[in-house]
């Protein structure tokens, strides 16, 4: 109840906790409602893991598509932030048409991206994706 408490009053590592023991937590206590209510709570407080706990919720709450939206969204705010594993991401989200309709110019971009701070994997799906371009 303390945690609740503190959770309410604005405490982002209580609203973490509370979040996870609503999620994972006890079978008596778990309600995955309550545990996105709460992860949200924590990630608009800045907490930094509550994105990806909010993502494992919502596919433990069978609402896949909002967890890829959600997945989206956070791959790019860490990819305009220079991760170079959330570039890759979104490279292949836009090229597979993951959760986003599908882009080659976007999924080049964000392999490029990618491939200028040497991710290998990167790198070679720019060269993937320039050599079955069609050439007009």
């Amino acid at each position: 109840m303390m945690k609740v408490l503190q959770a309410l009053l604005g405490n982002v590592d209580a609203q973490l906790a509370v979040a996870y023991e609503y999620g994972y937590g006890p079978p008596a206590r778990r309600n995955l409602q309550r545990a996105i209510y709460w992860a949200r709570r924590a990630m608009k407080s800045g907490a930094a893991d509550a994105d990806l706990l909010l993502v494992g919720l919502l596919v433990a709450a069978d609402a896949p598509e909002e967890a890829t939206r959600e997945l989206i969204a956070l791959n790019e705010r860490a990819a305009a932030s220079g991760n170079v594993v959330a570039q890759f991401n979104l490279g292949r989200s836009h090229e597979n048409g993951d959760g986003v309709p599908r882009d080659l110019k976007k999924a080049l971009y964000w392999y490029t991206m990618a491939a200028a701070q040497r991710d290998t994997e990167a790198e070679q799906a720019v060269a993937r994706l320039c050599r079955e371009a069609p050439t007009n």
